[in-house]
């Protein structure tokens, strides 16, 4: 590389003609100083006396890359612009930078660059005054084939060559029809970039048009992939619309072609969302109104037939909460047995929740009322025979107990280390400071889910609340007998034992609704327990208390927030007594070990519940989905309610409580 401007040792004046003012000088620090010309801007003079000033937008006001500091002559400048003013107010510039493509010098100004390093002078070199990218808005399209894990271990490498290859062949032919850019495969997906030359409402046209045509493209190669392999695809999709900055991005040996910027992020994160809404396809809400304001009556026909709901989402590092459009025609997706119906809405999925007492009368009416359930798993394929065989032996597990004194109403809670036993009696393993007596009551949470960092898509979660009677206490360990417990496996029962004469308590306790939450301000959310999906509410039930497996949000001052439906076991008990407690086990972070001895953080509540129509439910809702995206469809349902657990007390070894 030849030796830059800037490398001269000696300080040089450049002077040219009479329009220069010979009295005034703009001195580059370090650099070189010339006559000044107060037609130019600053960036203009410096480019034209050789010096690789870097300015990333082209000298539009767009970046803050040109920015100088201003050692002297301040009161020389011409004011700022409001491209300037906006640009300083983002970054929180002080007065004494100035960006050097938005003022000029009346008088002597002394000043010193910023961006200046060997890459940042190359660039410029080479690029010259032309920006290196360029702002447009475009529509970006995110395409993505579900499970495709699975389907992957389920097929030889070169038949899944094969198969990719075809739909990605088929794909890319559908963007280019649409006048499309496809920008970059990504796995087993694909971006695309509408609108790089054409209006902003005909780019959205294309990409809503392109997406339909792939849908229906989707369908005539699943015909071929069935006969082939016995396998059908299903993707999802998701569409923003929005500025982007588009150009070459990279390095020296490998540069290509993108768009960056908010609307990738949201469109990239819409078709992840597709999933947990059971949609193929999904539109901002951006984009929705671009059609709608366009006074294409092919549009609005496209609107009208198959954009018809929207729900208010909450996405996955987005502070706002988005409005997206789902598709919805029956004849559009392709269905097959063992896969996803993407016609179910989520209103179908919680009314299937609803039914459940109905459609699995052998399964206790406590057991069949979960949160984590989902159609396709009401039946299993296999047996269980023991305990051990789904939690895993030792496991680590809820304790809550009432006080078998009768002294106190109090709930006695513990994580205990517990070991399977064949007969699915267990032995228990009790912090210090737990007592218990042969023929005491306790409830025993048992799932193989809590405590981990990331939430099964599937719903393979099993979970019991075991209900036990001491049989022998050595220290702290306990042998225990179960009076009953229903292991249950999505909304299947898997295993169900119960002790001979047992019969489930009754309870004439009224319900009564509960009370309206008493906060008024938003509270600070505890981002530290996001790596916790699920935690273990405990209600008050006859003779021992009931424990379920909950999504939860949780603040920085211990109140805990659920969703649930009135009709629920859990939401009848707090109907019936707002006492509760939560259990928030942190395996997600920390080892097994330190999890029985201290890692953990054990709550005493009281139970509210957040109307929908109270200040705090929408902040509440987006941040419950931000924490706990999968949760998003039940919110579609006018039945779901939110619940604040307000903490009255907690134990929590960790903070020394």
């Amino acid at each position: 590389m030849s030796a830059s401007p800037s490398s001269s040792k000696a300080t040089r004046i450049l002077s040219s003609g009479n329009k220069f003012d010979a009295g005034f000088q703009l001195s580059f620090k370090n650099e070189i100083s010339l006559a000044l010309d107060p037609e130019e801007t600053l960036l203009c003079q410096a480019l034209k006396a050789g010096i690789p000033h870097v300015h990333e937008c082209g000298g539009q006001g767009r970046c803050s890359t040109c920015r100088v500091v201003i050692e002297s002559g301040q009161e020389n400048l011409s004011p700022e612009t409001d491209k300037e003013k906006r640009l300083k107010a983002r970054k929180q510039l002080p007065h004494e930078v100035r960006l050097a493509c938005q003022c000029k010098a009346k008088g002597s100004v002394s000043l010193r660059r910023v961006i200046r390093d060997e890459f940042d002078i190359r660039n410029v070199l080479e690029n010259g005054i032309v920006p290196s990218a360029r702002s447009h808005s475009v529509a970006i399209l995110f395409c993505d084939i579900r499970n495709f894990t699975e389907f992957s271990q389920q097929h030889l490498p070169y038949d899944i060559t094969h198969m990719l290859n075809r739909y990605f062949q088929a794909m890319e032919q559908v963007v280019i029809q649409h006048q499309g850019y496809l920008d970059k495969y990504l796995g087993d997906g694909f971006m695309a970039i509408f609108g790089l030359e054409s209006p902003s409402s005909v780019a959205c046209s294309q990409a809503v048009n392109a997406a339909l045509e792939m849908l229906s493209t989707l369908k005539k190669l699943n015909d071929y992939f069935e006969e082939a392999f016995a396998y059908r695809f299903q993707i999802g999709i998701g569409i923003d619309f929005g500025p982007a900055l588009l150009g070459e991005f990279g390095g020296p040996q490998k540069r290509s072609f993108t768009a960056l910027g908010p609307a990738v992020n949201r469109a990239s994160r819409i078709e992840a969302l597709t999933k947990t809404l059971g949609k193929n396809l999904l539109i901002s809400d951006a984009l929705y109104q671009k059609l709608a304001s366009s006074d294409n009556r092919l549009n609005e026909q496209i609107l009208n037939r198959y954009f018809l709901n929207s729900d208010l989402v909450s996405l996955k590092g987005i502070r706002e909460a988005v409005r997206v459009w789902c598709f919805s025609d029956d004849n559009s997706a392709d269905r097959s047995e063992g896969h996803s119906d993407d016609s179910q809405t989520a209103n179908n999925k919680i009314s299937s929740i609803e039914s459940l007492s109905q459609t699995n009368a052998d399964i206790p009416s406590h057991q069949t009322t979960d949160d984590f359930s989902d159609p396709e798993h009401l039946s299993m394929d296999f047996a269980v025979d023991n305990l051990a065989e789904v939690i895993g032996s030792p496991a680590i597990a809820v304790v809550a107990a009432y006080d078998p004194t009768g002294q106190s109403d109090t709930i006695d809670m513990a994580i205990a280390k517990v070991s399977f036993h064949d007969d699915n009696h267990l032995t228990v393993n009790l912090p210090l400071g737990h007592k218990f007596s042969k023929g005491d009551l306790l409830t025993i949470h048992l799932d193989n889910r809590t405590g981990v960092d990331e939430y099964d898509a599937e719903l393979r979660v099993f979970r019991s609340s075991y209900k036990a009677r001491v049989r022998a206490v050595a220290g702290n360990q306990l042998t225990v007998d179960y009076r009953e417990f229903s292991l249950v496996h999505g909304m299947s029962e898997a295993l169900a034992l119960r002790e001979p004469g047992y019969q489930y308590p009754s309870d004439e306790r009224k319900m009564r609704e509960l009370p309206i939450t008493p906060l008024v301000e938003v509270p600070e959310f505890n981002t530290d327990e996001y790596t916790n999906k699920i935690g273990v509410l405990v209600t008050r039930t006859p003779e021992q208390p009931h424990t379920t497996v909950m999504a939860f949000l949780s603040t920085t001052e211990d109140d805990i927030f659920i969703i649930s439906f009135p009709s629920t076991f859990k939401v009848q008990q707090l109907q019936r007594d707002i006492r509760c407690c939560f259990a928030i086990d942190q395996r997600a972070s920390f080892t097994f070990e330190n999890a029985i001895e201290w890692n953990y953080v054990l709550i005493d509540a009281i139970a509210y519940e957040v109307p929908e129509k109270h200040p705090l439910y929408q902040p509440v809702k987006a941040a419950f989905i931000d924490k706990n995206p999968w949760e998003v469809a039940f919110f579609s349902d006018p039945n779901v309610r939110l619940y604040h657990l307000k903490c009255q007390s907690t134990f929590c070894p960790a903070r020394g409580a």
